[in-house]
């Protein structure tokens, strides 16, 4: 036995001696440390990560169940929102709603909870970098405040819970989720009390969700101005009180207009800044809510949101946020009531950078807000459809455009329409027919400016006394279209914006004074359209809030809505191949007219008709600066006969102003070897008056007048002129109480010398 195990053990020598240089190779080089101790892993980052870029939102349903004994399953519903701060790490705000069913109770909860998320299949995954893969597991933790009701008692407390997410994504920006969680809640929360102060409980949910796509992180960044994202809007439309009986909403409409400005931040996110006026009829009472308001609201693209960013026809936006109104009624002094409001806005688009916009809106304010009409558990909800323009500024340079000649342009616009104020909407006997003309100047591709009259009449049926008002305004124009997309001429369809003021006086035959002196300021929008070469088809929607000491200090009682429609006449300065009409050969010239008229101040008390016309002289000097204006100077008297007194009146004006010609404007022509001729004026004038055994008196005029000329050779002229002048009241020695002016028409002949 000996010699075997010696021969067993020789043999056992003689292999290890033969293996050792095989084992000795297969070693590997280096410490056992590096074996022995887990390397650090590397952690996952976006690629140009900014805070709330990697925002998600997910709604879910389905059933929970609360305690170990005597339970029965309930339904529960949840909405969240969150954002990765980077692969591996995020949060979430989430709120659940539902029915815990124990111990044959039926409790509704509520409840607000925050939660931290990990990503387990980001840390699984290698790399640096990390996008969202087809099926994603990750985990949740965190705490919840909660609020339930059984009936009608109410309590409160707090949770804290565990939970796993298994995520399988539809596409690049939607998923399917299905979420179990496990976690302990407060006796209170679910009214059935144990010895140790809380109850375990336990859900499981399915949903859907959104994240914003990953692959508009990688597109560069271009940088670009402030301004670049500004929008602006004008909107008006219906609105009512939806605490109100159903029965009553088709007779109790009301209205609201509202502007806006705001800034798109990206494709997606936005804030927007509205101010607004709302006239609203109450349920149990004959008057109106009359309110004005302020909104700061946040708005996404929800097109954009699903989609990715492109440039649509038609896209969406969300509309969401605070609200703050001064609201009164004739029964009640303003009081303040704060609220917040949602509401989608459909937009199409009409050209670059403008959009029809229709947004559908409502809101909760405080009862405040609408004191005589019945509110729902203390709040009222007024909804609200509004439509208007949007336009939204884009970094597009407008100085590019060479043909500088051609954009220099003028314009002439007639226009008729109605006006109200706000809170006589719903009256339409109060309605008031306005009429306007205005000259225009653009001396840019969008920027320009105009002068214009307007005047304004409401009728005796509608107030029980005769109503006008006389205005001279001045506004400040920009054309969006050419802003975004260009100057072009023979555009179809364009959008303008306006803003200005106007200067004028008011008349009503009713209580003592009959005249005030009534300015406004005021915005718009214009939209014209090409009918021909150089006419265009005027809407043109404004807003004007009116100053009148006539008005009473209602705020909303000052706004006054317009509309009116009518014709443009355009008028380039050149030939059609951008050279200005150059200035006349002879461009200066005398001239003497003589003519007859008719005038207020004694058109009542002269019989018969003859005795009422005026003996009409005048001589003037103009000077054209160019082929299209110039400047002109008169000084002209007005004979007129008086009733009881002795002697005639005599009316003697020294006048200065502008003049056009018209027929140049027109056609973009040299028109001085014309036979015809075309030549506008307007004039202010320093009015003196005389009557005998008067002193003189001096006040205030003015003169339109247009000329239609024949050239009987190169130095002279004959032409017709029929005229409008207007005077201050104080043209009359005993002024007519309820006159606000005078006037007088007048048609003279005369001739012209040009030199």
């Amino acid at each position: 036995m000996n010699t075997h195990y010696n021969i067993y053990s020789k043999l056992a020598a003689a292999l290890v001696a033969v293996a050792f240089p095989s084992l000795a190779k297969a070693q590997v080089p280096g410490s056992a440390l590096d074996y022995m101790l887990q390397r650090p892993r590397v952690m996952k980052v976006y690629k140009h990560k900014r805070p709330f870029d990697h925002l998600f939102i997910d709604m879910g349903a389905g059933l929970n169940v609360m305690g170990t004994k005597k339970y029965k399953l309930g339904p529960t519903a949840e909405m969240g929102i969150g954002d990765w701060i980077s692969p591996e790490h995020g949060f979430r705000v989430n709120v659940d709603a539902g029915m815990w069913r124990l111990h044959g109770k039926k409790v509704k909860y509520a409840d607000l909870s925050l939660d931290y998320l990990i990503n387990i299949t980001a840390i699984a995954s290698p790399g640096t970098y990390y996008a969202p893969h087809t099926f994603e597991l990750m985990g949740i933790a965190g705490f919840e405040h909660a609020w339930s009701r059984n009936h009608g008692y109410q309590q409160d407390g707090w949770g804290v819970h565990i939970g796993m997410r298994g995520q399988l994504a539809l596409a690049s920006y939607a998923y399917l989720y299905l979420e179990p969680r496990v976690g302990l809640m407060e006796d209170q929360v679910s009214q059935a009390f144990t010895w140790h102060g809380y109850r375990p409980f336990g859900s499981v949910t399915l949903g859907m969700g959104y994240r914003l796509p990953e692959q508009r992180l990688s597109a560069p960044r271009v940088a670009h101005p402030f301004a670049d994202g500004l929008f602006f809007s004008v909107m008006g439309g219906p609105a009512m009180l939806a605490n109100e009986h159903p029965t009553t909403w088709d007779g109790r409409l009301g209205g609201r207009v509202a502007g806006s400005i705001g800034k798109w931040f990206d494709d997606y996110n936005a804030l927007r800044l509205t101010a607004n006026a709302t006239s609203i009829d109450q349920y149990d009472s004959k008057n109106h809510i009359k309110a004005l308001g302020l909104q700061l609201d946040y708005m996404a693209n929800l097109n954009n949101v699903f989609g990715g960013p492109k440039q649509r026809p038609f896209w969406v936006d969300f509309v969401g946020g605070i609200s703050y109104n001064r609201s009164s009624d004739d029964l009640r002094k303003p009081k303040d009531s704060f609220g917040v409001g949602a509401g989608l806005q459909a937009n199409i688009r009409l050209a670059r950078g403008l959009a029809l916009s229709f947004e559908p809106r409502f809101d909760v304010y405080t009862e405040d807000y609408a004191p005589r009409t019945w509110s729902f558990r203390k709040y009222d909800i007024p909804v609200s459809f509004l439509a208007g323009l949007t336009y939204t500024y884009n970094d597009r340079r407008v100085d590019e455009i060479e043909d500088v000649d051609d954009i220099r342009h003028s314009s002439l616009t007639v226009t008729g329409g109605l006006a109200n104020y706000l809170n006589n909407m719903d009256k339409g006997g109060t309605l008031m027919p306005i009429g306007r003309i205005s000259y225009a100047q653009w001396h840019a591709p969008a920027l320009g400016w105009r002068v214009g009259l307007q005047g304004m009449v409401h009728g005796r049926k509608a107030t029980g006394y005769n109503y006008a008002q006389a205005a001279v305004f001045a506004d400040w124009m920009t054309d969006l279209t050419a802003l975004s997309c260009g100057y072009d001429r023979s555009r179809a369809l364009s959008f303008k914006t306006v803003a200005g003021f106007s200067l004028g006086l008011d008349y009503a035959k009713s209580g003592g004074k009959t005249n005030y002196f009534s300015p406004d300021v005021h915005v718009g929008g214009q939209m014209t359209t090409r009918i021909a070469d150089d006419v265009h088809f005027v809407i043109e929607p404004q807003l004007s809030y009116q100053l009148s000491k006539r008005l009473s200090p209602a705020r909303v009682g000052r706004f006054m809505p317009l509309l009116s429609v009518g014709l443009e006449y355009s008028m380039q300065h050149g030939n059609g191949k951008g050279e200005k009409v150059e200035k006349a050969e002879r461009a200066n010239f005398v001239s003497a007219s003589i003519g007859t008229g008719v005038y207020t101040g004694n058109y009542g008390e002269m019989h018969p008709f003859r005795n009422r016309l005026s003996f009409i002289g005048e001589v003037g000097y103009g000077h054209w600066l160019n082929g299209v204006s110039g400047v002109h100077a008169s000084i002209a008297n007005t004979t007129v006969q008086r009733a009881y007194t002795k002697g005639n009146q005599n009316i003697t004006a020294l006048s200065a102003g502008y003049m056009m010609n018209m027929k140049a404007a027109m056609t973009g022509d040299q028109t001085e070897d014309d036979l015809f001729q075309l030549t506008g004026i307007a004039d202010l004038s320093l009015v003196g008056v005389n009557r005998e055994k008067k002193k003189m008196k001096v006040t205030m005029g003015g003169k339109l007048a247009l000329q239609a000329g024949f050239r009987v050779s190169k130095a002279v002229e004959v032409y017709v002129e029929p005229s409008a002048v207007i005077y201050c009241k104080d043209v009359e020695f005993k002024p007519v109480k309820h006159h606000p002016l005078e006037g007088e028409a007048r048609l003279s002949i005369g001739t012209k010398y040009h030199f």
